[in-house]
């Protein structure tokens, strides 16, 4: 179904009533009375709505939804009470009464034009299904509210599934909404366990400097299991000084990550951070850049041979044989 009518923007409220005040009338099962007039007496039955301009056969199919049939209202034509009543000039095919609608849904309230919005909506079995593919997704949406530890892939993953789905425009609305307010909670809570984790990660790092340091070492290869990048990037942001260290991580994905920082002091021969990530991921298939200071890089589905990458790593800055 699409309806054209001139408004400013509609709210989501008034879509809501919209789209109840239908759903009323189709459960009251209101008689619809159809028959074919005069159209100068068509036009004189208060409360018609007729399309401005539009040029209309004569005679004319009227069409009227309500307790009144077209013999009444073409009776007495003035009556103000024709006006709480649907009213039209329309060639269509119609039903018998507003039941057989079945159910009714706006998918979709846009502007088309200045001034000019569009409603689309369906009734019948495309607004049954509607209906049940809203109920699933908004059932989805109350699981994740209430789960322990809702991911970002599937807060994503239903989100498109939200956009994609022909369902009631307002329920959709409202989803949103509440999805808005899941991520919100679900980055809060992402922040506190990246808290947990740069923590962990930093004496991690901390500690391997100072076994570094009684060795007598200048290098540190760390192995970090599935940490974030972007938590990866901090941890190798707080490295000694005085010390070279790279880190990988291989995460559930099957991804290892990698980051490097390197002192300018112990970069000889050329060989900075962004040189020692490429190697260490090189036996991986995988690639890095940056600076000589500071890189990272990655290699897809690598994390069963993550130890090549450790070995080539801590082989970077041997001595070259004579």
């Amino acid at each position: 179904l699409r309806f054209d009518f001139a408004a400013d923007a509609v709210s989501v409220e008034q879509l809501a009533r919209v789209e109840a005040l239908v759903q009323e009338v189709i459960a009251a099962k209101v008689p619809v009375s159809v028959r074919e007039t005069s159209l100068a007496v068509a036009k004189s039955i208060a409360g018609l709505r007729a399309v401005a301009g539009e040029a209309y056969p004569d005679p004319v199919r009227v069409v009227t939804v309500g307790a009144g049939t077209i013999d009444e209202l073409l009776a007495a034509p003035g009556e103000a009470k024709w006006k709480m009543q649907s009213v039209e000039f329309c060639g269509g095919t119609h039903i018998k009464d507003s039941s057989e609608a079945g159910a009714f849904v706006i998918l979709e309230e846009k502007a088309i034009a200045k001034g000019i919005r569009r409603i689309i909506g369906a009734t019948g079995p495309a607004a049954a299904e509607a209906l049940a593919e809203g109920d699933r997704l908004a059932g989805a949406l109350a699981a994740l509210e209430v789960a322990k530890e809702a991911s970002e892939a599937e807060v994503l993953e239903l989100s498109k599934a939200l956009d994609a789905a022909d369902i009631s425009a307002v329920l959709k609305a409202d989803c949103r909404d509440r999805m808005d307010t899941l991520r919100k909670k679900l980055k809060k809570s992402q922040k506190g366990a990246d808290k947990a984790v740069l923590t962990e990660a930093n004496a991690s790092l901390q500690k391997a400097a100072k076994v570094a340091v009684r060795r007598g070492d200048k290098h540190i290869v760390l192995l970090l299991v599935d940490v974030d990048p972007k938590v990866l990037m901090q941890v190798i942001g707080g490295a000694p000084k005085d010390l070279a260290a790279l880190i990988l991580s291989p995460a559930d994905d099957g991804t290892v990550h990698c980051v490097a920082a390197v002192p300018a002091e112990l970069s000889g021969d050329g060989k900075g951070a962004d040189g020692w990530v490429r190697a260490s991921l090189a036996p991986l298939g995988g690639t890095g850049g940056g600076k000589p200071e500071r890189a990272q890089g990655s290699a897809r589905g690598a994390t069963a041979d993550v130890a090549l990458a450790e070995a080539a790593a801590s082989a970077y800055f041997a001595p070259a044989r004579a």
